[in-house]
């Protein structure tokens, strides 16, 4: 499955991801600083990264498409 996360290379955000890719998923981590080093989701071919606020509709549609 493809998951999408807001704030995917924050704190909690990060968290879900390494536990989503874990669990097999594919993750779109979509932040303000998308390009910010996130420990154990930097080699993965499994994450997308998007830099985008909230308000950009959008590249919240492209993310969470599919």
């Amino acid at each position: 499955m493809k998951i999408a996360i807001t704030g995917g290379t924050g704190f909690v955000g990060g968290h879900f991801a390494k536990h989503a890719l874990e669990d097999g998923h594919e993750v779109v981590l979509l932040s303000r600083t998308a390009n910010r080093e996130t420990s154990g989701l930097n080699d993965s071919s499994r994450v997308t990264r998007v830099s985008s606020d909230l308000s950009d509709i959008q590249i919240l549609i492209n993310a969470f498409g599919g």
